[in-house]
């Protein structure tokens, strides 16, 4: 099987803050992992050189052979374009990591009876600091240093195994998903665990463990789930680490049905929390921890992640009928990061990156970006965000 490549830069120039290309790739899963390990390669400098446990990748290799081997075909191609065996034990093949960071989201799940168009909508801001790595770590970016998500990809995939999908990338182009859908109407959405990064002891990886890395999880569930139930029995099959910050999960089929999946601070239990055929709204705290919304705590931050959270439930039952797409995006526009929305500006700031509306009934999805800030009128000394229009997508299955 030939493998077909199309790729269009849609956001891009000299006065826009990201780049993000729309790539699309019908073929082979060996195929599709080799063209994407060589974009790696050629624009963004990544390198396969020994640097885990032996064993480990041994092992990590075995178990995605046995529970992901959609994954493991794409590892071939990733080996082949380096020129190397698969079975190299000093070689982790299972990523392709550029400017990695972890983002903070609102997410919200629209189930089909609570819309105008009486599909399942789904609504998630993508929201992150605008600089460098060296910059999250509290060091002045190098010259030349690219900002962590300067470079996101839309992808578009027709494997030759494994549902087509739609859905945005970055920081590791083999196998990360920030949010997408499938050919089988599967929407998926994540969100940093905030809260408990701030309140406990981390204890990330920082290279693969055996199992699902956070930001392939979702990777995982659109290759091979059609619906929600397939999902739960999917997540608790398998085995689940994080190499750089917790995260949590929506997932939401085109039936109605939505999910969170958590798991707690120290990482050795998982949650469930059904969407019940309502809204299902999710940002960076976990939902389990509280069992209603007067539990949360108040904050000061207007997009503190319970502020957000209170905001979004606000706008919801404040609508009095069938919520249509255009309420869905002023909705999680009121919970976007821009300069004058934030108490306390910083050197590098968040913004909200890009929004994206997921129809799950036409497997589609409308998406804005960020291009960058400019003196705001209106708040003197203050900036505001310049994004695009909205582009539309849909898988062609």
């Amino acid at each position: 099987m030939t493998l077909q490549c199309e790729e269009k830069l849609i956001v891009g120039g000299e006065d826009s803050f990201m780049q993000v290309r729309h790539l699309v790739l019908r073929g082979s899963n060996r195929e599709i992992g080799r063209h994407l390990a060589e974009t790696a390669r050629e624009r963004h400098g990544v390198r396969k050189v020994p640097w885990t446990d032996p064993r480990g990748t041994s092992v990590q290799r075995a178990y995605l052979r046995l529970h992901y081997p959609i994954h493991y075909e794409r590892m071939r191609g990733v080996a082949d374009a380096f020129g190397m065996e698969l079975e190299d034990d000093r070689i982790d093949f299972s990523d392709l990591l550029y400017n990695v960071g972890f983002p903070g989201c609102s997410v919200v799940y629209y189930p089909p009876a609570t819309t105008s168009t009486g599909h399942a909508m789904f609504s998630r801001n993508n929201d992150f600091m605008t600089g460098t790595v060296r910059n999250m770590l509290g060091l002045a970016a190098e010259p030349g240093e690219k900002p962590m998500i300067a470079e996101p990809y839309l992808m578009e995939v027709y494997p030759d195994e494994g549902y087509p999908s739609l859905y945005l990338s970055t920081f590791d182009l083999l196998g990360a998903c920030t949010d997408g859908v499938n050919s089988e109407g599967l929407v998926v959405g994540l969100a940093a665990d905030d809260e408990s990064m701030a309140r406990f002891p981390m204890e990330p990886t920082y290279v693969h463990g055996v199992g699902l890395q956070e930001m392939v999880v979702q990777r995982f569930l659109l290759d091979t789930c059609a619906t929600v139930e397939e999902a739960k029995e999917a997540l608790l099959l398998n085995k689940h680490y994080y190499a750089f910050a917790p995260c949590h999960y929506m997932i939401g089929d085109r039936h109605g049905r939505s999910f969170v999946w958590e798991y707690s601070h120290a990482h050795n239990k998982e949650y469930i929390l059904d969407g019940d055929g309502g809204p299902q709204i999710m940002t960076n705290f976990l939902l389990h921890r509280y069992q209603s919304v007067e539990e949360m705590p108040e904050e000061d931050e207007e997009l503190g992640f319970f502020s957000r959270y209170r905001t979004l439930r606000r706008a919801i039952e404040a609508q009095p009928g069938k919520m249509t797409p255009e309420f869905m995006k002023q909705a999680n526009a009121r919970v976007a990061f821009e300069d004058k929305s934030i108490l306390r500006p910083a050197a590098a700031p968040t913004r909200t990156l890009w929004h994206n509306l997921y129809d799950a009934e036409e497997r589609s999805l409308e998406v804005d970006f960020y291009l960058r800030d400019e003196p705001d009128p209106e708040t003197p000394g203050r900036n505001r965000s310049v994004r695009s229009d909205y582009f539309r997508f849909q898988l062609s299955c």
